[in-house]
């Protein structure tokens, strides 16, 4: 009979050694993210670093990443003559140098709750190699229970997400589309008013623009 090994206690206390915000990839991103950064005006900021992806579960998340590769690349299978590419997994918010958050106060739930994640049945603690802060030092009860709490929310914030972003997309299509008929209306009226050489005009501007010149 085997004798089955006690259960360890999970203790956590970040060395703020940075390779989660280096190595981990995309953040995944909830309403009340959005919600605080609204608040705290620094939308702005996260703007040009928020992307959709298709994660290899099947889902889309709104994540926060970087933009000119995809930030999931790294899990998906490559054939034997497919050459491996590198890929940046930092968060666009981390100062690598500095080794700081650039948005800390404001980070998103999903940093909050790292490295202990529910996935609705079970918790799971992730990145036990490559964390340090992962059995280091003592937890306290209440801060193991702050933690469980937290992710739990986590994960009922994220299933909300990922079933309102579908419905929304729908919901949002015709709107778009009729905006853009208008839009199109509006500018064959505005063109209509033109002179010829007036019209000419703007076809070169725009050309121009076009061409970046």
């Amino acid at each position: 009979m085997t004798e089955e090994k006690p259960k360890q206690k999970f203790t956590f206390n970040c060395t703020k050694c940075g390779k989660c915000c280096a190595e981990r990839g995309p953040v995944p991103l909830v309403m009340d993210d959005l919600t605080l950064w609204a608040r705290s005006n620094v939308v702005a900021n996260m703007m040009p670093h928020l992307k959709f992806i298709k994660t290899p579960f099947g889902t889309i998340d709104l994540v926060l990443g970087r933009q000119d590769k995809d930030p999931m690349a790294f899990m998906k299978p490559k054939s034997e003559n497919e050459a491996e590419e590198p890929v940046d997994l930092s968060c666009p918010m981390y100062n690598q140098t500095e080794k700081t958050c650039l948005v800390y106060e404001n980070r998103p739930m999903s940093c909050r709750t790292y490295p202990l994640e529910y996935d609705g049945e079970k918790f799971m603690v992730v990145d036990v190699e490559n964390c340090e802060g992962i059995g280091n030092g003592e937890t306290s009860k209440e801060d193991r229970k702050a933690m469980r709490d937290l992710a739990k929310e986590m994960n009922i914030k994220l299933t909300e997400m990922r079933v309102a972003m579908p419905v929304l997309a729908q919901a949002m299509q015709p709107f778009v589309i009729s905006q853009l008929m208008e839009a199109q209306q509006e500018y064959m009226k505005q063109m209509e008013k033109m002179s010829p050489e007036e019209r000419a005009k703007y076809e070169e501007q725009m050309k121009a623009q076009m061409e970046g010149k």
